[in-house]
């Protein structure tokens, strides 16, 4: 007998006879090989590698996390305690997992498994049919098993026909590999690959997630809410079923077609890293998405939500008119890098709602007559809200932002940067954001805030709110009642041709009424104010403030008092 010290890790390889390798008090990790003969193999306190060989063998893994191999013959393997790794191999072999979540394969012959106490795996592989029900397994042999609650089946270089649909464990995955395949799943939630060849997927119940490849194939969602994807085949079908689905499109040559069945169903179209021209349009009364060669088909009112994910490159997205809309549709339009342009204009039905996105890059988005929601990201952008109740988002760089040439009620915001911002006919809100930004309400009553930054503020027709923000401002109020605020910074506020409320803020403004029966509030700092035509009433606040009130070339008094406050009415 040997004796062993400071032994951290062993390998035990027996003879061509019946070996008995029994490492069951061993601490460290044990590598025991049995070779010919009918081996009995222990396995110790660790991650233990257990290799039968040859013979009618018997395995035994112990404590830790086992791997298992029987070999030829007719073996009896247990993995017991730890997340084991069991294989019986050719024979018709016993495979017992444990306590643990463990992975059982029967190999060739045929086989019984049982699983144990936590949720278990049952793996084959086999270039042949394959079918699974509730205790069988075909395909290497005619395997029973207990206790299996999922199970990975793989097929070959053939022409493989993998049946579960007798399965009734928690889920299960197939996988054609190369081949003409038909690929049948459960009524539990599935994971399905087609690979290579014209692939037949079907998922049946469940939420499941269904992926074709290279081949023409057919792809069956069935009941449940599926991810279906046809991968880089061309001229796949793609039927989603019932349940909310999620239909994801790639670029290649070909047409492929879909029927979604539920109107929740939503699809995904994916460009390239080139220079993608994608559209979106109507064509024989269908829904019709092509990119370059690729085009994918779909009845209207069969989809909820489509997204359109450009990539990298100088993309160009349009959806051009779309009729017969009777559900609400929404488009996601996204060009990620690039200098992309986007536009929606030519669509009419204001059942279609469109949320864009530049990404970076200096990017041209153009909305429709509906609800829009455009995002430049990075970049310089130019956004065109046109109709609609839009809500426009320049975010980061130098962007030029219009509301739109029909009354729209619309949200603009510049973002960082020093951006040019321009409202619609109607009554907006436009925020600039930091930097340098130019404002222009255009009609309507409009909300302006300058934000960060020297801004110039135009309020256009309409009675305005104007807020200037920090910075040293320039604030127009146009026509109407308007109020303005310059709000931190030495601001400049002209009065319109209405009565107008006008508040410097703090830092040393000038306020000039023009015509109409103006407020002027200087608030902090040292004001200047100077009422012009009007009745108006005149407020220095605190500070060393000038106070002017005239009418026409007449100047009916001249104030200049320290951190007083002096109302002087005009025509007195």
């Amino acid at each position: 007998m040997d004796v062993l010290a400071n032994i951290q890790a062993a390998q035990l390889t027996g003879g061509p006879s019946a070996n008995r390798l029994d490492a069951g008090q061993f601490g460290g990790p044990v590598t025991l090989i049995g070779l010919d003969g009918p081996d009995m193999l222990i396995g110790g306190f660790w991650n233990d590698w257990l290799d039968g060989g040859a013979g009618v063998d018997q395995l035994f893994g112990n404590v830790g996390d086992d791997t298992l191999l029987g070999g030829d013959g007719d073996d009896y393997l247990s993995g017991q305690s730890g997340r084991d790794s069991v294989v019986g191999g050719a024979g018709n072999d016993t495979v017992l997992g444990g306590r643990n979540r463990d992975t059982l394969a029967g190999g060739e012959g045929d086989d019984y498994l049982a699983g144990g106490q936590a949720v278990d795996d049952l793996v084959q592989e086999a270039d042949a049919d394959q079918t699974l029900t509730d205790s069988l397994a075909t395909g290497q042999g005619t395997d029973t098993f207990s206790e299996i609650e999922r199970a990975y089946l793989r097929g070959g270089a053939g022409d493989n026909v993998l049946d579960a649909s007798a399965f009734i464990g928690l889920s299960v995955t197939l996988d054609g590999a190369a081949g003409n395949n038909t690929l049948i799943g459960t009524d539990g939630p599935d994971h399905i690959f087609g690979g290579l060849g014209a692939d037949r997927l079907e998922g049946r119940g469940g939420d499941d997630i269904l992926l074709g490849s290279s081949g023409k194939d057919t792809i069956l969602g069935g009941d449940g809410n599926d991810y279906l994807k046809g991968q880089g085949g061309s001229g796949d079908w793609i039927d989603g079923g019932d349940g909310d689905d999620y239909l994801a499109f790639t670029s290649r040559d070909g047409t492929d077609r879909a029927s979604l069945m539920d109107p929740a169903d939503r699809v995904v179209i994916t460009g390239t890293d080139a220079a993608d021209t994608i559209t979106i349009a109507q064509y024989s009364g269908e829904l019709e998405a092509q990119i370059g060669n690729s085009r994918l088909r779909y009845l209207p009112g069969s989809v909820a939500v489509l997204f359109v994910h450009a990539g990298a490159g100088d993309d160009v997205i349009t959806v051009s008119s779309l009729l017969g809309i009777r559900t609400p549709l929404r488009l996601y339009l996204r060009g990620q890098d690039g200098n992309d342009t986007i536009s929606t204009a030519w669509i009419s039905e204001r059942q279609v709602l469109v949320r864009q996105e530049g990404g970076a890059g200096n990017d041209t988005l153009t909305g429709g007559v509906g609800n829009d929601v455009i995002r430049g990201n990075d970049g310089n952008d130019l956004i065109n809200g046109a109709s609609g109740r839009d809500t426009l988002l320049g975010d980061g760089g130098q962007d030029t932002v219009i509301g739109g040439g029909t009354p729209g009620n619309d949200l603009i915001e510049g973002g960082d940067g020093p951006d040019s911002l321009i409202g619609s006919p109607g009554p907006d809100t436009i925020n600039g954001g930091p930097g340098d930004d130019t404002i222009d309400g255009g009609d309507g009553a409009d909300v302006i805030r300058g934000d960060a930054g020297n801004d110039t503020i135009k309020g256009g027709d309409g009675n305005d709110s104007l807020i200037g923000g920090a910075g040293d401002d320039t604030i127009d109020a146009g026509t109407g009642l308007n109020g303005l605020n310059g709000g931190d910074g030495n601001d400049l506020l002209l009065g319109g041709t209405s009565q107008d409320t006008i508040l410097g803020g703090t830092g040393n403004d000038t306020l000039l009424g023009n015509a109409g029966d103006d407020v002027l509030m200087g608030d902090e700092g040292d004001d200047l104010l100077n009422g012009q035509t009007g009745r108006d009433t005149l407020s220095g606040g605190a500070g060393d403030d000038t106070i002017i009130n005239t009418d026409g070339d007449l100047v009916d008094e001249l104030f200049t008092l320290p951190d007083d406050v002096l109302a002087a009415l005009d025509a007195l």
